[in-house]
């Protein structure tokens, strides 16, 4: 299993300071054009619901965003790859053994399939909160758990090639000769100079890394360049986890619940309250001056070499899986996992996991869902608003236009 904290300054729609809203459409985009009854629409889930709408998703990581400013970091994005093996693997438990390819499971076991993936995040999600290097202002370790983060996830099918792929670059570079090529032909008179640049370019074309099933090679297969889809098996979990938690602390103590329950009685220092600031890119674990929670200084830190070398782990613990060499994760400086995240993947690996809950969800989206969903992406994001309203409006023209034919 390959875990992924992604950098904030490559997050689709931008960066992480302002709305999820374009990060939560941008992962919806394999439900698009589907209704929520049909059988291949997945939401968003995370540990206390399945099936979370699009609108609701931005509504939990947007309104969780209390004392922080317009330039501060708001949400983070995480991911959780199984490799091809570990899929096949999971294949395999959803169809009790009759089949190891993902094509051939009934619509019942691919929802079992997506099942796990689900579980395995929410438990993973633990091993996030625990990794956090937080103490009290006694020097006490703060436990922080699953139920205290305010996050979000999908699971995903398909995965297209970025712009920062190095296939991607490397197409770039060849596209840019032969486009220099091309404009030389256009105003070029001189025959012998054309013939010379169409070889040219036929050579280069050859050049070009293809897509083959998930296979680089030269000879066959679908030019990479961003926006290519990748072919073979590429099932993963997106999750977007807010900044701020969702209990409040005062002074390392935890006086506000994952609910919003008071668990002291002084109103005072209730109203003083706030969530703990969570970062994954904070790899300090001392004392520091700009970290403090409550006026006080407090201890910050997050190993991500521990948290992918633990979620690596879990995922064998819990699902009976034997990595492969090439397929287990063994970090750059972090490689042995430690007892006391052994305990934690010990006792994540022993619960029951979930059976799926059915194929098909119901419609849900009325006209009052739709109204709200418009009402919530005008005040999220007003341009992208205006755009899917115009993109709307020019689709019903468009079909308009058809039926009068």
């Amino acid at each position: 299993m390959f875990v992924k904290v992604h950098k904030p300054l490559k997050l689709t729609g931008g960066n992480n300071k302002g709305s999820s809203f374009n990060l939560i459409e941008y992962l919806s985009k394999e439900n698009k054009d589907l209704e929520r009854d049909d059988m291949d629409y997945d939401g968003f889930f995370n540990s206390d619901h399945d099936d979370i709408s699009d609108n609701k998703a931005v509504q939990i990581i947007d309104g969780n965003n209390h004392r922080l400013s317009a330039r501060d970091t708001k949400f983070y994005m995480l991911s959780f790859n199984p490799s091809w093996e570990e899929q096949k693997h999971l294949v395999e438990m959803a169809s009790n053994g009759r089949t190891n390819i993902i094509e051939e499971l009934s619509p019942e076991e691919n929802l079992q399939f997506r099942q796990y993936l689900k579980d395995y995040t929410n438990d993973a999600m633990e091993l996030y909160a625990n990794t956090f290097s937080r103490k009290d202002k006694e020097g006490n370790e703060i436990i922080l758990e699953a139920k205290d983060l305010n996050y979000v996830a999908k699971v995903e099918s398909k995965r297209e090639y970025s712009i920062w792929d190095k296939n991607v670059k490397h197409n770039l570079a060849i596209k840019k000769k032969i486009d220099k090529k091309l404009r030389q032909n256009e105003s070029s008179k001189n025959p012998a100079k054309i013939i010379l640049n169409k070889r040219a370019i036929k050579d280069l074309e050859s050049q070009y890394l293809r897509d083959d099933n998930g296979r680089i090679q030269t000879e066959k297969g679908n030019i990479i360049f961003q926006g290519t889809e990748k072919g073979g098996w590429n099932y993963h979990v997106h999750v977007v986890v807010s900044r701020n938690t969702k209990s409040k602390w005062y002074k390392g103590e935890k006086v506000v619940d994952e609910k919003g329950n008071p668990l002291v009685s002084d109103s005072k220092i209730i109203s003083k309250a706030r969530g703990m600031q969570l970062s994954p890119n904070a790899k300090g674990t001392g004392k520091s001056e700009k970290h403090q929670l409550n006026d006080e200084k407090v201890h910050v830190g997050f190993h991500q070499e521990k948290f992918k070398t633990d979620s690596s782990s879990l995922f064998n613990e819990k699902f009976g899986y034997k990595p492969k060499e090439f397929d287990q994760y063994k970090g750059t400086t972090y490689k042995n996992v430690s007892p006391q995240s052994k305990q934690l993947i010990a006792r994540l690996s022993k619960k029951p996991l979930n059976k799926a809950k059915g194929v098909a969800i119901g419609k849900t989206l009325g006209d009052a869902a739709i109204a709200e969903r418009k009402a919530l992406a005008l005040v999220s994001n007003p341009k992208a608003a205006a755009m899917m309203e115009l993109k709307q409006k020019v689709k019903e023209i468009l079909l308009a236009k058809g039926m009068a034919g």
